[in-house]
This record gives C-alpha cells, sequence and structure tokens, in this order.
C-alpha cells in the first residue's frame, strides 16, 4: 500500500482489517520511510483495533484463530510512503510454528537416506513420524519406496537418487519450505519414474 497521497491533514488515520482463509505461521509487517530507512512491526495488540486516538501507528492485530489481521496507519505520518504485509503459511495444518529457518549452505557431500548415520537419531525415519530435512542437509533420497510419513519438511535439499530405478515416497504432507526438492536435472534429466504419494483427505486438516 502507498497512502500518503490519499490522506487530507484532518485525517485521523487508516484502520486496514482483512482476513485470511488458512492459518498463517507468521505475520510480517514492515513500513518505508521516504528516506529509503524499512522497519518491522510485531503484532501488539491483544483485541480489535479502532480509529480512537487509543490507537497508534504501528499497532497490530493478528488473531489466528478467527483469521483476522488490523493494522492502525497514521494518517499524519508524512514521512512514512509504503506499506508491506507478508503472512507466511502455516507449516502443517495442525500447527504453526513461529520460529523461522535462516537460510544455510547447504554440504558439498550427500548424506544417504537409507544410512542410520545421515539423521540426528541415528534410526531411519518410520511410518508415522515427521520427516526434518535441516537446513545444511544435502540428503539423497535412494530408497525404491518409503512408509506413509506423517509428513516432509525440506529446509536443506532433497534430492532423488537417479539411477535405473523407479522411486516412489510416501506422505500425508511434503512442504519444501525454505529449500529443494531436485527430481534430476536439465543437463541429466530423471531417467525413470519418481512418485510422490500423498495421503489423507482434507478432513485430515
Amino acid at each position: 500500500y502507498s497512502y500518503p497521497e490519499l490522506l487530507q491533514g484532518e485525517d485521523r488515520g487508516i484502520l486496514v482489517h482483512w482476513n485470511h482463509t488458512e492459518r498463517r505461521e507468521a505475520l510480517n509487517l514492515t513500513y518505508t520511510h521516504t528516506n529509503g530507512t524499512a522497519n518491522t512491526l510485531m503484532p501488539t495488540q491483544t483485541s480489535h483495533l479502532s480509529l480512537t486516538s487509543t490507537s497508534k501507528m504501528g499497532d497490530v492485530y493478528f488473531n489466528n484463530v478467527t483469521r483476522h489481521i488490523q493494522i492502525k496507519l497514521d494518517g499524519q505520518r508524512n514521512d512514512t510512503q509504503t506499506f508491506k504485509v507478508e503472512a507466511d503459511e502455516c507449516i502443517s495444518w495442525g500447527n504453526c510454528n513461529p520460529d523461522t529457518t535462516e537460510d544455510a549452505e547447504i554440504e558439498k557431500d550427500y548424506r544417504r537416506w537409507s544410512n542410520t548415520s545421515s539423521w540426528t537419531s541415528g534410526k531411519l525415519p518410520v511410518a508415522g513420524e515427521e520427516v526434518l530435512i535441516e537446513p545444511t542437509w544435502n540428503m539423497l533420497y535412494d530408497l525404491e519406496d518409503s512408509p506413509v510419513f506423517k509428513s516432509i519438511e525440506v529446509n536443506g535439499r532433497l534430492t532423488i537418487e537417479n539411477t535405473d530405478k523407479d522411486r516412489t515416497l510416501r506422505s500425508y504432507s511434503i512442504f519444501v519450505r525454505k529449500g529443494e526438492l531436485v527430481v534430476g536435472t536439465e543437463a541429466v534429466p530423471f531417467n525413470k519414474t519418481m512418485t510422490f504419494e500423498l495421503h489423507g483427505t482434507r478432513a485430515d486438516k
């Protein structure tokens, strides 16, 4: 939004209010001054905002249950030029994690999915587990088939081994959050069949 040119001298402010259809993991709000300086706002209010003297520029109300977002913009702040809103989708349907995952350098050598030493638990993931590919990991999926996992979250790199075998990976959800999922490349296309089999129904949300 770019709003100062829309305001008159007597205006008290603007109250932006909207709904979102899915739960959000995080709400990122920034406003930029005319000098180019960007500031980050955090949700601070526990009840709905109003256009009264008690609410001020930067007040934010964010309710992930009722799916409401409200932001108060001060009409008298001529030094504020633009306002940006980003809402990150939840990792999984039933749980929102406010933590963020920073970008990290991917390790050079592969860690094979089939090798127990590749996993922090020292064991291979089993049916019903939440599988996490950590930010620095360079995981090579070298199985022909897998059990049905609860979820797979990729924050590093997950590469499907490209040999003469068909492969299948089964899960209720696969979320490439801050990483990469590689199935062949332009130079070396995947030469067999890779199947990502998703289980469950919309009722499983």
